[in-house]
Formats: structure tokens, sequence, C-alpha cells
């Protein structure tokens, strides 16, 4: 369809179901796949908002030198 000019997006509806996790990333990069576009890594989020609070918050992983 986008070689034909019509817009796309991705949208999910994994939300209630027994295997959902809502993660748009994994749509995106699913969307970069089928469509050839460029979606350079998986990384995982960081910080998750619902209704302007937030509702989740994930430190990103620490790299620790040798002892």
């Amino acid at each position: 369809m986008l070689g034909h000019g019509v817009n796309c997006s991705p949208s999910s509806n994994n939300v209630l179901n027994p295997f959902g996790d809502c993660s748009m990333i994994r749509m995106a990069n699913l969307y970069a796949n089928v469509c050839h576009a460029a979606v350079a890594e998986l990384a995982p989020p960081l910080y998750g908002f619902k209704r302007g609070r937030m509702t989740f918050k994930r430190e990103p992983a620490q790299l620790l030198a040798p002892q």
C-alpha cells in the first residue's frame, strides 16, 4: 500500500489478550521489517506514562568496571 501512496501507520491490539504486552516499540519493529523501514534496535522502555502520570520507571543498565 505504501508503494501506491497510501499513508500507513503501526498500531496494536495486543493489550488485553493473554500474550499482550502493549509494546509499541515491538510493533514499530514489526512495521520496519514488513515495510523495509529503519528501526535500529529494540531498546526496553525506561518510563511509562498514563494520563500524564508516570506508571513505571526502569533504571538504565549500568556498565561496571572489572575488579
